[in-house]
């Protein structure tokens, strides 16, 4: 399920507020059946031998394996730009723009795992373990919950550029990006990226004209 809200906003002539939210939400559901008699769960009852009392036994259950994988993953993305955009006595050009985006993430996997099932009665048997040892598997566990995986995005951004008599323009850019991948150590937390350029419409033109002059 997606969703995207914007909104628009006129603050006075030249200034105008916008902002957006985007709100995104997927759930998965899988789920995987080996009867008793598959590969699958042959081979599984096979690492489960062991010896006592002068034969080899196994401590998985008859019956097929069930397991179940339940993830959901939501997200929201925000962000909010201002600009700013005037031109005073038909010589001086100005643009101004600045915002932030703000970005979250969060993944959750919970797995449960079904021996000894009967898909006609719906029913599982408990592992009696011989030893300790084995218990401590992970493949035999019956319910899990994963860490859950969050992580965070903001960024904040702004841009200036002034011309003059519609011939010079000067221009500048800064941006800074923070996430929780970058570490824990704060000055890799935010890395800046800026920006500096100008431009001459005039000479360029003229350029032009006495290159192609040549020809």
């Amino acid at each position: 399920m997606k969703a995207i809200f914007d909104l628009d906003y006129k603050l006075a002539k030249g200034l105008k507020i916008t902002s957006q939210l985007g709100l995104q939400y997927d759930g998965n559901k899988t789920e995987k059946f080996a009867a008793e008699n598959t590969y699958f769960t042959r081979k599984m009852k096979e690492g489960t031998r062991y010896y006592k009392d002068g034969a080899y036994r196994y401590f998985l259950p008859d019956g097929g394996v069930k397991q179940n994988w339940d993830n959901s993953f939501f997200q929201y993305n925000w962000k909010l730009q201002g600009s700013y955009s005037t031109k005073i006595n038909s010589v001086h050009e100005i643009d101004l723009m600045a915002g932030t985006e703000l970005r979250k993430t969060e993944d959750n996997t919970t797995v449960t795992r079904a021996f000894g099932y009967d898909s006609v009665t719906r029913r599982s048997t408990a592992i009696v373990f011989p030893s300790s040892n084995f218990a401590a598997e992970r493949k035999y566990e019956t319910y899990r919950e994963m860490p859950p995986i969050e992580n965070a995005y903001a960024s904040m951004f702004a841009t200036a550029s002034y011309t003059y008599d519609q011939k010079y323009t000067f221009f500048g850019s800064v941006r800074y990006d923070g996430t929780n991948l970058f570490g824990v150590n704060k000055k890799y937390k935010y890395l800046p990226i800026w920006a500096v350029s100008g431009s001459l419409v005039g000479f360029e033109r003229k350029f032009h004209e006495r290159y192609f002059s040549y020809f």
